[in-house]
Parts: C-alpha cells; structure tokens; sequence
C-alpha cells in the first residue's frame, strides 16, 4: 500500500487500530524517518528494491529513488521485548534472603503481552521521475544504472595502481583518503573542484576496491615466476621423493585482465570499510580475472602427511599470511591440534583468494 505524506499513513494506522480494536507500538525507527533535511550526498541511489522478499516490493521502472528511514511498529499484545530487563530488575528488588520480605502488588494479570505477531512496517522513500531513465524498455537494468554512473578517470585508474604497486596501499579507506587529496591538490590545483556527485573524480568505495583488485591481479602476473617455479619443484622432487609436490602454471594466454569491471550502485556504502586489507570475492575474482586456470603451489611433506593422517580426521585449521614475503600472494598453512602443539601439515600458494583454488587444494590434498 502506498502513501504520499507521511499523515496519509499515520491516519491509515489509526483507521485500522480503531477497526481492529488494537494499537501498535514503535519497535524500531531510523533517526532520518520522516525527517526533510537529509543528506542527499550520501545516500544510496536504487532503481528497484535489492531484496525481492521486500514488502512492498518497488520494482524497476526507471526512476531513481533514495531510503531516508525505516520503521517498524507491533502489536501492544505482541512479544515483550524487555523481559531479561525485568527479570534482572524483579531480582535486584527481591533479593533471597532471611528478611526479603516485601509487599507485593497483586497483579490480576501479570502481563498483556500475548506473543501477537502482528505489525507494520514503513518505508520513507523519495523518487526523483525527472531523472527517469527513458529508455528502459530497450535496455537491460544494468545498462541503465551504468548510464548515470561515470567511470573513474584515467589519471586516477594511474594514480591507484601506483599507491597499490609501489607504495602497497592496501586499504580501501586510505586510498579514498590518497584520492581525495590528490584530486584537490594534483588534478585541479587553483581550478573549480567538481562536484561530489560526479563519480568520475569521487569514485564509490566498490569502485576503489575494484581497480585495487586490478592492481594486484597485474602485481600477480609480473611478479610470479612461473619458470623458475616449475624448475625449482621438480628438483625438490627428486631431491625429497616421498614429499607431495603439486604446481599449476597459469596459461600463456591468459595473462590479460578484464577491464571491463561491472559497476554495483545498489551495493555501494561508503561506511561499510574499516580499513583493513583488500579482500577479493568470488564474484569479484571472476569479474577481473578472465582464467579460472590460476597460479597454485602444494607442498606436503611425508611426516606431514603422517599428521594429517593420525590427527587430522576430526578438525583440520586453515591460516593465511600476508605481506611476509616479496611476491603479492597469500601464503596459507592447514594446521592440525596435536597432543603437543598445533601443528602444519600443508602449505599452498594461491594467486587469489577464491573459493575455486582453495577446493582445489583441498580436492589434491585428499588424495
């Protein structure tokens, strides 16, 4: 059911507790509910509800629109949400002891709470119809959010790759930081700055992370040696022949990277960062990376594999270290509790970190 202002709905709420002989109470309301002066920079535009379960349903339609604030009313008869709070306040005022003795009220019913699972939940939406993408029809939903979206700019494309190869920038939030002023102070130095809503030069956190990704997928490519790799194992083969060693090279044409990256409005959120190391998906991997067939390393020892035999059938843990050596790649240890200490029963190198690789390892390991 819609509602243009917000007394439409207020009234329509109380029309149907005086029809039902009930009343709802607030459970849950955003700060920004019902409220004008919102900020518009930062809030999320969306085409069509991300959530198909989302009640109502928003379809797409090409009009652009923003979520100020949710709330969430229920029953008055509903679950009583404060419960431990009385129960811990019941025993504060009732300690056990030889003289606790208190007058008590005498309540004919102890409570009104019934568990009713009724309730209202309302949405304050704002839809902007003159920004509607007209040629929806001709065009998939994807194109259209594109099309009011900017890539990044060229020099900044430059500028991440350099923070990310040979400053090792690997925080998502720090190259927002980096971007910002090299953009004020490098780009347009005694210019008119562009605005904040052009993402050309004010790129959404997905987007940095993406063009990261790119930086270390070709970090990836020119720093792994896959010949001397390959050399390198087959004399540890002959020299530890009970040793498990296995390598896969990447393919000679698969070097190239994909630089058509797909652009995710619905899922930007620039709060979402904490600055911590990038970390790639799946979803990610395989839009940047145009070869499932990707660098991996398996070494296995034969007392290691007698550990995993003996100790490893019920629990087996997984670690990854990062930045401990010269080449940008995760080093992982699968470890296994003894009756000593915990202790490493194999070792993989991955080029990235998707789940493909990873089952991959463990696929090789069982054998």
């Amino acid at each position: 059911m819609w509602f243009i202002p917000l007394d439409e709905v207020h009234q329509a709420i109380r029309e149907h507790e005086l029809s039902k002989s009930t009343k709802y109470i607030t459970v849950k309301k955003d700060k920004m509910f019902g409220k004008e002066d919102f900020d518009l920079l930062h809030s999320e535009v969306r085409f069509e509800d991300t959530q198909k379960s989302t009640v109502p349903y928003i379809p797409y339609d090409g009009v652009p629109f923003i979520i100020v604030g949710r709330k969430r009313m229920a029953c008055h008869h509903g679950k009583d949400t404060h419960l431990k709070e009385k129960e811990r306040k019941k025993v504060k005022d009732h300690p056990v002891g030889d003289h606790d003795y208190k007058k008590k009220r005498k309540l004919l019913q102890p409570t009104k709470k019934k568990d009713c699972s009724a309730g209202i939940r309302v949405r304050h939406i704002i839809r902007f119809p003159d920004y509607q993408v007209s040629d929806c029809g001709k065009r998939s939903e994807k194109d259209a959010d594109a099309s009011l979206i900017q890539p990044i700019d060229e020099d900044l494309k430059k500028y991440i790759g350099l923070m990310v190869v040979q400053h090792q920038v690997g925080s998502t939030f720090q190259m927002k930081l980096l971007l910002e002023v090299y953009v004020k102070q490098t780009l347009f130095n005694g210019h008119n700055i562009p605005s904040r809503l052009n993402k050309r030069f004010w790129p959404s956190i997905k987007d940095i992370k993406n063009h990261m990704a790119l930086a270390l997928l070709r970090l990836h490519n020119t720093n792994v040696d896959q010949a001397v790799v390959s050399e390198l194992v087959t004399k540890w083969e002959i020299e530890n022949p009970k040793d498990n060693f296995f390598i896969r090279v990447k393919k000679d044409n698969d070097d190239e990277i994909n630089q058509d990256i797909p652009l995710c409005p619905e899922n930007d959120d620039d709060d979402d960062d904490n600055g911590e190391d990038l970390m790639l998906d799946d979803e990610t991997l395989k839009s940047v990376s145009v070869t499932d067939e990707k660098f991996l390393f398996i070494h296995q020892s034969d007392f290691q594999k007698q550990l995993l035999l003996k100790y490893g059938q019920e629990m087996c843990l997984m670690d990854a270290t990062y930045r401990t050596t010269q080449y940008a790649v995760p080093l992982y240890f699968i470890c296994v509790p003894t009756t000593v200490n915990y202790m490493t029963v194999a070792t993989f190198i991955t080029e990235t970190e998707d789940s493909n690789s990873i089952k991959k390892v463990l696929l090789q390991l069982r054998q």
